[in-house]
């Protein structure tokens, strides 16, 4: 195994609440439930939330297909719980998509 430092971490679509902020508040300080709607309604798509065309869009069939088999479901636990980070260590934490 060849170890190198990292300098870069690219977070795509990472969903991760900022430092004190719950799982929960984060869909709505994102605005991300009314922004997919609109791009689902601009583009003639259905609107309502479908979690292989919203999520698993991305993966092969055959490897989402086996998610749904085991039955996975959205973590339930802790959602009202805030992020007690007060910042990604030794990170700036650099967003191009979130603004408040």
């Amino acid at each position: 195994m060849i170890r190198k430092p990292v300098r870069v971490i690219v977070l795509l679509n990472a969903m991760i609440p900022r430092p004190g902020e719950s799982p929960n508040d984060w869909w709505g300080d994102t605005g991300s439930s009314s922004a997919r709607r609109e791009a689902d309604l601009a583009a003639g798509r259905d609107p309502e939330f479908e979690p292989n065309r919203h999520f698993f869009h991305d993966l092969p069939r055959r490897q989402s297909g086996a998610v749904i088999r085991r039955g996975a479901r959205p973590l339930s636990g802790g959602d009202g719980a805030a992020l007690r980070l007060r910042e990604w260590a030794g990170s700036s934490n650099k967003s191009t998509d979130r603004t408040r």
